[in-house]
């Protein structure tokens, strides 16, 4: 059992191509959409916080303030990659009001970085650097009145978003909790001392104060699957979600008796809509596509022998779905690269015959925008296929026990796409993350060893960009393992019968994945909306039982 949390619209879920952190490379404040004031949004999926605490947004670049009703004097936000000093020409990401502190703050007519009011301490506020204090003589200055006031009594006591202070995606999550840094305390949260914080002063406490930059992405909603695509002998239906209920319809009709012997999802042509690509026992491949509107007729796209490990992915880099295949006898890699109209068959490589394979799956494990292949032979050994866009690049990342289940998905958010092994006699997960060129084992939770567990699926629950892990316990409760990058945190989430078809996808576009099931008995399908923290299960629609139901994909449509 192998799945991959890469959604097959094309689009990855966490698609950060980063820039480089140089403030000259950045777009100016006036060119950035997200304004601050006092639209202060917690994030969902986090509970409310009961010390100062910081939001950072790496999707917008938005940074919010949440000082809980403490009298702050004085917040310091410092971003570099090593405890050092920071100067005036110390590279950073921050982008704002250039000058003097003044310049950048709001005016009751006009918003600006920091909340209206006086402010009496102009401090550094370089690139790598964003900070503001009130007074140097006890005297709180801040506006208690008008729409950009944060103050009721002068100091920096209420909710407060500075805006877009970082270009949208210039930072990957990781790069963010890592070198968001205070570096006079040895606080250490989990990713060094002095990391993942930000320094602040409380009037009437003596001493310096630091407190969390909690890390996150908005979700994409335009990119993550919305409905499913089901096949049932011959017949593609596409049941599309209103939010609150399916709407199913038939996309189309394969050529009748026909053996089928391959069948996959895709964003084939590349309009962000999933389309279903299935081959024939003489090696056909027949694509069936998803438009917006219309009935689609499939089409034979390209022919290419019925080989094992058909997976999906993106292997040049064009931002429409490829499919690559493996000839089991002589070990070679085929990639089927899409034109939009049809397949281009190519040899990309060779994996060793005389050994046997699992835990194939695509992902892009180095995060250049074309997707790789990693595969686990019988001895252990992890080999990941790197794509140079014409060919695979084999090597050797890690070596863990098989017989472990596998799923790929962005673990700690840093951009590049990680491996989770889920070991059924321990009870063990473990992430391997990536460095790029190798797989780096770390124990991530554990499961109860004594069940079984089914139903594992990766997917972004509380939607704070990392990567999640699904599971259904024989006794038919849902789990759900939270990263934080570092660790899971699991629990209880809801109850249902086990079903067939557990499908992942955003079913009411809040953001949040969510998790459709189909009781085969009955029919029915039902959806487990995600609250960021618990299920709320529902009816959502049914399919006939009269009808052997094979395969259904989660699609965008």
């Amino acid at each position: 059992m192998f799945f991959s949390a890469k959604n097959h619209s094309g689009r990855r879920r966490s698609d950060l191509r980063r820039a480089q952190l140089a403030a000259e490379r950045l777009e100016s404040r006036a060119l950035m959409t997200v304004s601050p004031g006092t639209e202060f949004s917690r994030p969902a999926g986090f509970a409310a916080a009961t010390e100062p605490t910081a939001y950072f947004d790496v999707a917008t670049g938005v940074l919010q303030f949440d000082p809980v009703g403490h009298n702050v004097s004085f917040v310091i936000f410092t971003y570099n990659t090593e405890v050092a000093n920071i100067t005036g020409s110390t590279p950073g990401p921050f982008v704002y009001p250039s000058g003097t502190l003044q310049n950048a703050v709001s005016t009751s007519a006009e918003k600006k970085t920091f909340p209206a009011g006086t402010w009496g301490l102009v401090p550094t506020t370089f690139p790598a650097r964003l900070a503001g204090g009130i007074t140097l003589t006890n005297t709180p200055s801040l506006a208690t009145t008008g729409a950009n006031s944060a103050s009721t009594n002068g100091w920096f006591n209420k909710p407060w978003s500075f805006g877009a202070v970082v270009a949208p995606n210039a930072l990957s999550i990781a790069e963010a909790e890592r070198n968001f840094i205070s570096n006079t305390t040895t606080t250490d949260i989990g990713y060094g001392p002095g990391r993942d914080l930000f320094q602040y002063a409380e009037f009437g406490v003596t001493g310096n104060h630091y407190g969390r930059v909690v890390v996150y992405a908005t979700p994409d909603a335009a990119s993550k699957p919305n409905s499913i695509l089901g096949m049932a002998g011959d017949e593609i239906v596409v049941s599309k979600s209103t939010g609150s209920s399916f709407t199913t319809t038939t996309l189309a009709s394969l050529p009748a008796g026909t053996t089928w012997v391959n069948s996959v999802s895709g964003d084939f042509d590349g309009d962000n809509r999933t389309d279903i690509a299935t081959q024939t026992d003489t090696g056909t491949w027949w694509v069936t596509k998803n438009p917006a509107s219309g009935t689609p007729t499939p089409q034979q796209w390209g022919s290419v022998a019925a080989y094992q490990f058909a997976t999906v992915g993106d292997f040049n880099g064009d931002k429409k779905s490829d499919i690559a295949v493996r000839n089991s006898n002589n070990g070679a890699w085929q990639v089927l690269t899409s034109t939009g109209s049809g397949f281009t068959p190519s040899r990309f490589g060779r994996w060793n015959p005389a050994v046997t394979w699992s835990n194939v799956l695509a992902g892009d494990f180095n995060n250049d925008g074309r997707d790789d292949i990693v595969g686990q032979r019988s001895d252990g050994q992890l080999i990941v296929a790197a794509s140079t866009g014409t060919a695979f690049s084999s090597s050797l990342w890690a070596t863990l026990k098989i017989g472990q289940v596998g799923t790929v998905g962005d673990y700690n958010a840093d951009g590049r796409d990680d491996l989770a092994l889920w070991n059924s006699t321990t009870g063990k997960v473990r992430v391997l993350t990536s460095s790029g060129t190798a797989f780096v084992p770390k124990k991530f939770g554990s499961w109860d060893p004594t069940t079984t567990w089914s139903n594992i699926r990766p997917g972004d629950f509380n939607g704070d960009g990392r990567t999640d892990l699904l599971a259904q316990r024989a006794d038919g409760t849902w789990f759900v393992s939270v990263s934080n990058g570092l660790a899971f945190s699991t629990s209880a989430w809801a109850a249902l019968p086990i079903g067939q078809f557990a499908t992942v996808g955003d079913f009411n576009s809040d953001g949040l994945d969510d998790v459709a099931v189909r009781n085969s008995t009955s029919g029915i399908w039902r959806v487990m909306t995600s609250s960021g923290s618990a299920f709320t299960s529902s009816k959502f629609g049914s399919w006939p039982t009269a009808k052997a139901w094979s395969r259904a994909f989660a699609a965008r449509a």
